[in-house]
């Protein structure tokens, strides 16, 4: 018999900041939750060559979260379907996302505002952004947990 995982999305421009870091933080706090019935996923909408941010990864690195190899990846439309659920940084990027019925800006599932872009900002920005993650995916897994 086959495991059923639920497939969440983190969707941002570039998928090289905010999308990114969710990813990380959010597989790592379900794991720390011994949650295993999750995969979590990342993409961007406009995605060049790279890899993750550097005040990105620093940010991370500095808040103890273990990375790996990642490659930023394009959102694919074909493959939205897959996913339980598709969590935009903004609303003009669940805008650009409109002909899914799965997609939900993290503002609408956490209250606490859009994610801005830390993109060309200094460390400290890169910083606040990732304590907002971090507040917002521990309201998604309380909200996953309420859902069981």
């Amino acid at each position: 018999m086959t495991k059923k995982y639920k497939k969440i999305a983190f969707v941002c421009e570039g998928n090289t900041c905010r999308s990114a870091m969710a990813q990380f933080v959010m597989r790592s706090k379900l794991k720390e939750k011994g949650e295993t019935g999750y995969k979590i996923f990342s993409f961007g909408l406009r995605v060049g060559k790279g890899s993750i941010n550097e005040n990105a990864s620093a940010a991370l690195k500095a808040a103890g979260y273990r990375l790996a190899k990642f490659v930023p990846k394009p959102f694919d439309g074909r493959s939205a379907a897959l996913f339980d659920a598709l969590i935009t940084m903004t609303y003009e990027q669940k805008n650009y996302l409109k002909g899914y019925d799965n997609v939900y800006c993290v503002d609408e599932l956490c209250k606490t505002g859009e994610i801005a872009d830390p993109y060309g900002r200094d460390e400290a920005f890169y910083k606040k952004t990732l304590f907002k993650i971090e507040d917002c995916c521990d309201i998604i897994i309380k909200l996953l947990e309420e859902l069981k």
